[in-house]
């Protein structure tokens, strides 16, 4: 239920055409977009499919990969937006919280913020 629902907020917020878009569906340089997201695309409908068909521990681990490849370039965005909010930027411009985080975001140490 969960799946379906992500699946149809996600075309609220960005529209049916980019959704498809996002997914490789159609649109102009669908192959580049494909050849770069194909392993995140499979793995996410497949964890989806998965879920659906009875296999739901497993398919949310293969959808959690497939979530992470597709939506990973956007975790660094979100840590820059959440550093800028008072409670949580304080505690995450910690020096040792900041640390550990940008290493999970994939940002480099020495970037400031």
């Amino acid at each position: 239920m969960g799946n379906i629902l992500f699946l149809v907020g996600f075309s609220f917020l960005t529209g049916l055409r980019r959704t498809l878009e996002f997914f490789g569906f159609m649109g102009e340089h669908m192959r580049e977009r494909w050849e770069r997201r194909w392993r995140g695309i499979i793995t996410f409908w497949g964890g989806i499919f998965m879920v659906m068909s009875g296999w739901p521990m497993f398919g949310m681990f293969v959808e959690f990969f497939g979530f992470i490849n597709l939506f990973g370039s956007f975790f660094p965005l979100v840590l820059t937006f959440l550093r800028s909010l008072p409670f949580i930027g304080t505690f995450l411009n910690l020096p040792v919280v900041s640390t550990a985080v940008d290493k999970v975001a994939g940002k480099s140490s020495n970037s400031m913020v």
